[in-house]
């Protein structure tokens, strides 16, 4: 590129402007007193830190330049779409404008002034490379020397660095087409001023200067376009060969000499080519037939377009009939020099002008490749449903991804409030237009704050802090009548919603709120009220509006964010807020303009305390509990300004699992990319979060906060597909859904997980009752027993249950059999459903404790018991009964399970004369898992590797490269020795772990993990496999040669355990804590979390409990004596709080390591789980615990004999602390917050490196080399010396604490007294 390569390379790499560079800017203004190489300060006024600080998070663009020889800041530009000079109005600039009479600039006379495309030039700094160079080095330096060598090497000029910077920022907003930099009188600055004419002077202002204007075609490489001829072949036939600069993929017959000579009306080449050095840089062929155009109609979605009806009357359709001439024109193949290809949207204006009849441009790409900048002004038209063979049964090929641009995008548009009736009455007809696809709530919204702004009767002074209106209008074809293409409602956010939204989302992460002044590090008292406290550190910064409503018609999209970025303009606002509830459909098109702001995990608070927070009021958002809210979406002008990745690769994901939710929940919390191709298919959907679910027939994990999970509804970033997967073809690469329908994918992500079968053991009894035949075949279920495996046998066991209470008759049981906390779960909701407890048997063949405490354990059983609700633990069915048909179930016999002495075998038999008998019509499985029958049938068909579960490498990837598995229904290869199962760490991060992984593979290079092994030889997958289905067969005839190769042989050296080893660490860690939550009859709750490693033998235990003997109360005797048919649910709620709550401390670390609760009470579960993994002392849990203990001692002789012996392990009921109220205490909520969790692992990181801590570690190794233990003595002596009120590191932590509180005091509740740090504080 001739051009361009002429063009002086300054060594600097340019990137988009961050927070942190405000500093390293304002040192660039110091320059300017060795080298006068700095604007004027009546130009460009920034000088402090502050400042910039200020521009770049207000701003639209703001462009760094960063110098590859030192490292350092070597420029800045800001560009904005207001003014920075206060004469001039914001909010209507436009107005003030007016050309000079003696403009003779004929070549841009045609070029209009418009917010939409014209932007201001805020701050420039771009100091020459001589401004870098320090004159005085030491000679011993000699990297100094080399880099004062490389600046005067390659030196540049300050007019070099301004051209770099605007031309850089003027590429990145296409729409832009010239710059305005107001000069003050008598302000001169050489270098900007040779760009442009000082030809824009102003009216109706207080500005006294002039306007210079700075066309963006004098900065950004032009391309003149022209039509192909012959010649042209030769100049681009090597380039595509070599595959330079392809934008669509070259087809396999493509004859080039033919399409330049065959031009027409219909099929012409357009070629590219430098303006400068008219060099051909690029060329397009395109093609317009009607075929194509119905074609593309029957595949593709394009009613959002009229299916390509012609919005304008044709004309200069020639000779030819208006029917037979198409309405669209397709790009059949575009390649451009890569270094042009930010200035490929200059081919479309001389596209629609070679073909005059077409309003609609179109090209199709595959959906995996990278969406090129060409296609940010097009619209992505989704596939209609794909069916793979036509009625003859050929092949049908998948359709690539569609892209539509219309010419009218490109007409002149501008923002309008609405102000009369006159403008209501336009909008409501504009809604009464066929393509709007909204509900009635969205239409009444609008309706509602257009009513408010355009009241004239109404005192108008208030109404810019309430609703305002917009309407965004165009003409078409830039003449002709004004019409309305868009509208917007918004409202005004006041400081203490603002901050009621920040405490429920992580606006923070995106939006800094402290870019008009410092913060405040003074001084802070204690306030009576705590709430009110925190109010006085409200802060004002950064004002938002809330985007109530908004809608743009589909040919105007692109201009979504100058739609945007008007409302901002006009509402005089810094943050656009869209707040949606799920309950109305919000405008996908203007979500993914912003960004999503994660929830917070809300602090839980006691009822009293939220009733003493409800009576402050003003933290309410339009009448809403923030709490209550769904989605929040935020937007500042840098970030509708900055450019999104956009990613089509069609993802499949198969099972809506807690794995695949996590999964799609972290690409979608990326906050820089944008997904448009995920596909959920379930069986049941997507599911409802537990809280939302009326019954809980299992146990909730609590991976996914409720907010976060709605964020998988809201905008429909998510298509769900209700069916099961049939067939997964890896070679036409779609998925069958046994509804008939198909879906085209990349890549597929299995996370079906395991769900509840019948037992082996219970199938094969029916050996005797029906044919054998029948017992072998795959998925055979006995009659009596359901498989608790989703929305369809939950609705089985409705109906069963409901005919079981319309039969007087039949007063059989329903067993509930499983030993894990689901078959409490289970049991509990059958209650809830009003089927009498005394008919419900919990069997479970496992003795072991679900409840991971013994004492949670009991209160749950006997709480069961007092109900009527038999548990038998160590029971298996050992026998089936049905009626004379053999069609009902009618009697189960269910045995005890001994273990044999000699191994711990089980021995089945060692039970029978201790058989029980029951009366029983069903048996609900909650026992035993196995992965989907369907699932499994796909991988043997498509020779995916499977050992029981799915084989996976330490990526998630099975033996295709298209398919990926995680969860329970996968297993790492054997290859890296023994491996827990998934089901054995918190999905959440396995989930999470699998979607950055992904994002690696989909070319975010900040996912990419390069240690990660890749399969990619054919011959590799193929011997896995081998290998596998070898071991497989070995095992099944009992060959000693399958332990061999399972231990690999070789393996069994040391040399192999290293490797092993060394092949472990490649495996992904997970280490969140796992939780589960159970509901249990009557309002109790059974809650617990633990670390990965919980050893309860290891552990001290505290312990609280006010549940006498562990019967937890049920109800008052003379209430069930006075109505006995009374439903369990329907209890009084007169019940006493029952409370049990233990902590787990490791004895070694202090740390916590589990916490189990059971009651009726109101525990806030998610604090709880923060408590994990957090050393005892931070909350002074066994000095209190043990003080309250000899206190309790002193009171009471009888409680001192219990707790004689046994300091930390008691098991009675009055332990002396109450564990709940001790953790609901003001003092210790800062724990819970989740800033505080974020603080406290930055914190522990930071203070690693501390001296002190090393020196002590350095201490304690030495120690060990002499003593080889370390004695409690030398633990004690470090411990003291690294907390001692005179050491640093002790001083260093009070101080970050300190600092973090101050940060925090305008959301937490101010109950402590900060002290004066502001000397301090860097």
């Amino acid at each position: 590129m001739q051009e361009m390569s002429a063009k002086k390379d300054l060594h600097v790499v340019l990137r988009r402007s961050r927070s942190t560079d405000a500093a390293a800017i304002a040192q660039l203004t110091r320059l300017g007193t060795v080298t006068p190489c700095v604007p004027p300060v009546a130009l460009f006024p920034w000088r402090t830190e502050a400042d910039f600080l200020a521009l770049i998070e207000r701003s639209v663009i703001c462009i760094t330049a960063t110098s590859k020889i030192t490292g350092r800041v070597a420029g800045f530009v800001c560009l904005d779409d207001i003014p920075h000079v206060t004469s001039i109005l914001a909010e209507n600039w436009e107005n003030t404008l007016k050309h000079n009479e003696d403009n003779n600039d004929s070549d841009y006379a045609d070029v209009e002034i418009a917010p939409y495309n014209t932007l201001w030039l805020k701050s420039l700094l771009a100091p020459p490379s001589s401004a870098f160079l320090s004159h005085i080095i030491d000679p011993r330096d000699l990297d100094a020397i080399r880099t004062e060598r490389k600046l005067l090497l390659f030196g540049y000029e300050e007019e070099d660095m301004i051209s770099e910077l605007l031309s850089t920022a003027l590429i990145n907003m296409p729409g832009v087409m010239q710059l305005l930099v107001p000069f003050p009188l008598d302000c001169k600055y050489p270098p900007i001023e040779c760009l442009g004419k000082k030809s824009i002077s102003l009216s109706d202002c207080f500005f006294e200067g002039s306007l210079l204007r700075i066309f963006a075609s004098k900065l950004v490489p032009r391309l003149q376009l022209r039509l192909g001829i012959m010649e042209d072949y030769d100049d681009f036939v090597p380039e595509m060969l070599r595959g330079y600069g392809l934008i669509t993929a070259l087809p396999e017959e493509f004859y080039l000499d033919e399409l330049l000579k065959d031009q027409d009306a219909f099929h012409k080449v357009i070629i590219a080519e430098d303006a400068v050095s008219h060099r051909v840089v690029g060329i397009m062929c395109l093609e317009a037939t009607i075929e194509d155009q119905q074609r593309v109609s029957r595949q593709y979605m394009t009613e959002i377009f009229d299916k390509f009806r012609p919005m304008n009357n044709r004309k200069d359709t020639g000779n030819f009939s208006t029917l037979d001439i198409p309405n669209v024109v397709k790009i059949s193949f575009f390649q451009i020099d890569p270094q042009y290809a930010m200035c490929a949207d200059q081919f479309l204006p001389f596209v629609f002008q070679e073909f005059p009849y077409v309003e609609y441009a179109m090209i199709i790409l595959p959906h995996e490749k990278d969406e090129p900048p060409f296609l940010q002004q097009f619209e992505h038209v989704p596939l209609r449903r794909y069916q793979p063979r036509n009625a003859r049964g050929e092949v049908i090929p998948i359709p690539q991804g569609l892209w539509i641009y219309c010419r009218y995008a490109a007409d002149p548009i501008w923002i309008q409030p609405v102000l009369k009736n006159d403008d209501v009455e336009s909008i409501s007809a504009f809604l009464n237009e066929p393509f709007v696809e909204f509900s009635q709530k969205n239409i009444a919204t609008l309706l509602e704050d257009m009513r408010v702004s355009s009241e004239e009767n109404t005192s108008r002074e208030n109404l810019p802090q309430n609703s305002m209106s917009f309407m965004l209008q165009s003409r078409l074809g830039g003449e002709g009548e004004t019409f309305i293409v868009g509208v917007a409602s918004t409202r005004r956010v006041k400081v203490g919603e603002m901050y009621a939204l920040r405490a429920n989302y992580t606006v923070d992460a995106f939006v800094n709120y402290h870019v008009g002044g410092p913060r405040d590090y003074s001084v802070t008292d204690i306030h009576l009220n705590a709430e009110e406290g925190r109010r006085k550190f409200f802060r004002g910064e950064m004002q938002a509006v809330m985007v109530r409503f908004f809608y743009i018609k589909p040919v105007y999209r692109c201009h979504i964010s100058f739609f945007l970025r008007e409302i901002l303009r006009h509402t005089n606002c810094e943050v656009t807020l869209v707040l949606e509830d799920g309950q109305a459909s919000p405008f996908p098109p203007l979500l993914r303009q912003l960004l999503r702001a994660p929830p917070r995990r809300v602090q839980e608070k006691t009822p009293m305390a939220v009733a003493e927070m409800g009576s402050q009021g003003g933290d309410k958002i339009d009448g809403k509990e923030p709490v209550a809210l769904g989605c929040l979406f935020v937007g500042t002008r840098r970030i509708i300004g900055d450019r999104k990745k956009i990613i089509n690769t069609r993802i499949i994901v198969v099972g809506a699992g807690s794995t695949g939710l996590a999964c799609i929940h972290r690409f979608l919390s990326v906050p820089y990319v944008h997904f448009r191709n995920i596909v959920l298919v379930s069986t049941d959907g997507m599911p409802a979060h537990p809280n939302q679910q009326s019954l809980l027939w299992f146990a909730d994990h609590m991976e996914l906060l409720e907010r976060e999970q709605m964020g998988l509804f809201v905008g429909n970033p998510v298509r769900v597909v209700h069916g099961l997967v049939m067939d997964v073809d890896t070679t036409q690469k779609y998925v069958s859904i046994d509804d008939g329908t198909y879906e085209p994918y990349d890549y597929v992500i299995l996370t079906t997980g395991r769900q509840y079968v019948v037992p082996n053991s219970i199938c094969c009894l029916q050996q005797l009752i029906q044919q054998p035949l029948s017992n072998n075949q795959r998925g055979f279920v006995p009659q009596g027993t359901l498989a608790l495996s989703g929305e369809s046998s939950v609705e089985k066991l409705r109906q069963h249950l409901h005919d079981l209470d319309r039969n007087p008759h039949n007063i059989s049981n329903v067993i509930v059999y499983g030993s894990g906390l689901d078959a409490f779960a289970t049991a509990t909701s059958i209650v809830s459903l009003g089927f009498s407890p005394q008919r419900i048997v919990v069997v479970s063949p496992e003795t072991s404790n679900p409840f991971l405490d013994k004492d949670a354990f009991d209160c749950a059983v006997k709480l069961c018991n007092s109900l009527g609700i038999n548990t038998l633990r160590g029971y298996y069915v050992t026998r089936l009964e049905y009626d004379d048909d053999g069609s009902a179930l009618t009697t189960v016999v269910v045995s005890p399970v001994l273990f044999s002495e000699e191994g711990g075998d089980r021995d089945n038999t060692a039970g029978i004369s201790n058989s029980v008998e029951l009366g029983c019509s069903l048996i609900v499985c909650c026992e035993d898992k196995d992965i989907d029958s369907h699932v499994l049938s796909t991988l043997n068909r498509r020779s995916i590797v499977f050992d029981g579960r799915v084989i996976v490498e330490a990526n998630y990837r099975t033996t295709d490269k298209c398919v990926y598995a995680a969860g329970p229904v996968a297993m790492f290869t054997r290859r890296y020795g023994t491996t827990p199962g998934f089901e054995d760490f918190n999905t959440r991060d396995v989930g999470t772990s699998l979607a950055e992984i992904l994002l690696g593979v989909f070319g975010l290079d900040e996912f990419a993990d390069k240690n990660l092994r890749e399969v990619g030889d054919k011959e590799e997958e193929i011997t896995a496999a081998q290998n596998q289905l070898y071991k497989r067969v070995l095992q099944e005839n009992g060959s000693n040669g399958a332990d061999f190769l399972m231990s690999g042989g070789a393996l069994s050296t040391e040399e192999g355990k290293k490797n092993i080893a060394e092949l472990q660490k490649k495996l992904p860690t997970y280490n969140s804590p796992v939780a589960s939550r159970i509901r249990l009859p009557v309002n109790y709750v059974f809650f617990c979390s633990r670390s990965i490693d919980f050893k309860p033998e290891r552990c001290l235990r505290l312990f609280y409990s006010n549940i006498e003997e562990n019967k937890p109360v049920v109800t008052v005797m003379e209430e069930l004596e006075a109505s006995p048919s009374m439903n369990i649910e329907d209890l009084p709620t007169r019940i006493p709080e029952q409370n049990l709550f233990v902590i787990y401390i490791d004895e070694q670390t202090h740390l916590i390591d589990a916490v189990v609760y059971f009651g009726n009470g109101a525990p806030e579960m998610h604090n709880y789980v923060c408590l994990i993994g957090m050393p005892q002392s931070l909350l002074n849990l066994i000095y209190r615990y043990e003080e309250a203990r000899i206190a309790n001692r002193d009171e009471s002789s009888h409680q001192s004999s219990k707790h004689e012996g046994c300091s930390h392990n008691d098991t009675g009921n009055g332990s002396g602390l109450n564990l709940l109220e001790y953790l609901r205490l003001p003092k210790l909520q800062i724990f819970f917050y989740d800033r505080f969790t974020v603080f406290y692992r930055e914190l522990r990181e930071k203070m690693r490196d501390h001296k002190d801590l090393i020196d002590a570690k350095a201490r304690a190794f030495e120690f060990l080399t002499e003593e080889s233990i370390l004695s409690d003595g030398c633990r004690k002596k470090n411990l003291n010396e690294l907390t001692a009120e005179s050491s640093s590191f002790a001083r260093q932590v009070q101080y970050e604490l300190i600092k973090f509180l101050h940060e925090s005091k305008d959301y937490v509740p101010q109950i402590y007294f900060l002290p004066d740090i502001r000397s301090h504080v860097k």
